[in-house]
């Protein structure tokens, strides 16, 4: 569970299977999470449901109906909510970054600078992968 969220919402979450009584703590916990929130909320915009509906839930986890609506548009406003974050990075590592620069994320902390031959490269071989994901799955 830690990967994307807070350090304590494993124990949060266990506890609440279990007991029920930390709703409030789990909830906060969960917008805490990177990536969930903007989805979860675009999701229950759309329907007029909660952010932590059962179906919006389903619908962000595995996809249901609820997803059925949406266009390019709107899965292109949740990316651009979802990447405008704070990146950490150490200035030693990048000393000359400036705005602008593409630069490599992993978990939140950029460690380098892409050459315009890695940049090609990274959009290459990832679209590879999602070509055969998606080839996979249909």
């Amino acid at each position: 569970m830690r990967y994307c969220g807070p350090k304590e919402a494993n124990e949060q979450f266990r506890r609440y299977f279990s007991t029920k009584g930390n709703a409030k703590e789990v909830r906060e916990s969960l917008l805490r999470f990177e990536g969930l929130p903007p989805y979860l909320s675009a999701i229950a915009k759309k329907h007029g449901l909660g952010m932590f509906d059962g179906q919006v839930v389903e619908a962000y986890w595995l996809g249901n109906e609820l997803l059925d609506g949406f266009t390019i548009d709107d899965l292109k406003a949740i990316v651009d909510e979802e990447s405008t974050k704070t990146i950490a990075y150490l200035p030693e590592l990048m000393p000359d970054v400036k705005k602008g620069d593409v630069v490599a994320i992993h978990w939140g902390f950029a460690p380098l600078v892409l050459t315009a031959k890695q940049e090609k490269n990274l959009r290459k071989y990832s679209g590879i992968v999602l070509r055969v994901y998606t080839e996979k799955c249909s």
